[in-house]
């Protein structure tokens, strides 16, 4: 999850309401709902948006167990949107975001 708001720009709550009727492979983009309900994990705007998908993004969705478009593309047990992003999503994050940082600055020190 972590890597994929890296190489789409999205926040935690729009990962987590993602469904993979809103994936378009062809086009790499990805469709977010309109509503302003922070907490049902969706744009905070309320409009509809579209996202656009790094090479590296769309790899790790095609690499991923595709459902029907009705399905969350991160789901919980129940198969309901995940009601929470753990702690441990934003560390990785933080992580994967130091690590974006130093490749970038150790390769403009050249």
């Amino acid at each position: 999850m972590a890597l994929l708001s890296l190489h789409s720009g999205l926040r935690a709550g729009e990962i987590r309401a993602l469904k993979w009727g809103d994936v378009n492979f062809e086009r790499k983009t990805l469709i977010l709902k309109d509503t302003k309900d922070t907490k049902s994990g969706q744009t905070q705007s309320g409009k509809t948006r579209i996202a656009f998908l790094t090479a590296d993004g769309l790899l790790i969705l095609k690499e991923m167990d595709r459902k029907s478009p009705e399905y969350f593309v991160f789901q919980g047990r129940d198969g309901k949107m995940l009601a929470e992003i753990s702690r441990i999503f934003n560390d990785s994050f933080l992580v994967c975001l130091l690590l974006v940082s130093c490749i970038y600055a150790c390769s403009h020190l050249q």
